[in-house]
């Protein structure tokens, strides 16, 4: 029985046409040539090579790296680019020291995103020096420098917002490294007398405010994350942070009149992030800043652009903290309302 494809082994053209391995084709050369590579073989030995160098030359400096297509692809091009330029240009010996080298990684743009931008110590003047002494050095600085710190920290987070972001970066980078936690206490303590005194006395203004809950909710942002290592005894540094920031806003609120949208925009960014941290920690406080927030919507001197700013601000509470897709954009002015 024969299967379909299958020769018939009676066939006499079945040994005529069988594969002879014994022919001159199939005798091995003479001369005996070793195996070249294939062009495409040539630049994985180039990548191999360059990637031996690259490793000889990190153990010699002392730090491991790992490597990845781009560093091959990095490292090739520069070496070609440095035999291009010296052919046609000669060039200072330390151009051509820093070309022999080879390149160093380098952050990425994500990541150099995520690291705040070095801190102008220009803007706290002939404190300078107090300034980088204590960031260096926080365990070995007196009791008195650190309080001498906060308060100057606390007193130029009121003076201009730009600075909020790497006034808390400074500050809860001095924390974590202050065991003693004086810096930490001294600084909730002149946060809390300076809101009582300026903003129970009415000598707030509406920039001491934008510039202070700006800096109160980036600090926040940063303790956050490293609450359960910040509370000591059943006290809370961030809850107390937030109980504060609650404080400020529902002051804000209170004012007789709102001059700026700003301002209020401000507001609803802080209140909106951390809305739910405000229900879940101090639900009682949360109550009366929206009560304010209310109040401040029903007030005839508030404009029309305030007025849908802080309905969208009680809408979004009301939905849990987050509006539908529709309500967004009518808030945003994108859609009219149906």
């Amino acid at each position: 029985m024969l299967y379909v494809g299958q020769r018939d082994p009676q066939d006499p053209s079945r040994s005529s046409r069988a594969l002879n391995v014994h022919a001159k084709e199939f005798a091995p050369l003479g001369s005996s040539l070793p195996l070249q590579s294939s062009k495409s073989t040539g630049n994985v030995l180039v990548a191999v090579n360059n990637e031996n160098r690259l490793v000889k030359s990190q153990r010699s400096v002392g730090f491991p790296l790992g490597l990845s297509k781009t560093t091959h692809h990095q490292f090739h091009q520069h070496k070609t680019n440095n035999n291009s330029n010296s052919n046609h240009k000669q060039e200072s010996p330390a151009a051509a020291s820093n070309q022999q080298k080879p390149n160093q990684l380098q952050r990425s743009k994500s990541t150099t995103s995520a690291v705040p931008k070095p801190i102008d110590l220009s803007i706290f003047g002939k404190k300078s020096s107090l300034v980088e002494s204590v960031y260096h050095c926080p365990e070995k600085m007196p009791s008195s420098a650190l309080l001498e710190l906060a308060k100057l920290i606390s007193s130029k987070a009121q003076e201009n917002r730009s600075w909020a972001d790497s006034l808390a970066w400074l500050s809860f980078y001095i924390i974590e490294r202050e065991k003693q936690r004086t810096f930490l206490e001294s600084l909730l303590n002149i946060l809390q007398y300076t809101v009582e005194k300026k903003c129970k006395g009415g000598t707030a203004g509406d920039a001491f405010y934008f510039s202070l809950m700006s800096y109160l909710h980036a600090l926040y942002c940063e303790m956050k994350p490293h609450r359960a290592d910040l509370d000591v005894d059943g006290s809370s540094p961030a809850l107390m942070l937030l109980a504060i920031l609650i404080e400020v806003c529902t002051d804000f609120l209170r004012q007789p009149t709102f001059t700026s949208r700003k301002e209020v925009e401000s507001l609803f960014f802080v209140v909106t992030t951390t809305g739910r941290d405000m229900e879940g920690d101090c639900p009682k406080q949360m109550e009366q800043l929206m009560a304010c927030v209310r109040d401040a919507f029903l007030m005839q001197e508030t404009s029309a652009q305030i007025r849908r700013t802080l309905l969208q601000l009680i809408e979004m509470r009301a939905a849990r903290w987050q509006l539908s897709a529709r309500a967004v954009l009518y808030y945003q002015g994108l859609m009219p309302i149906t």
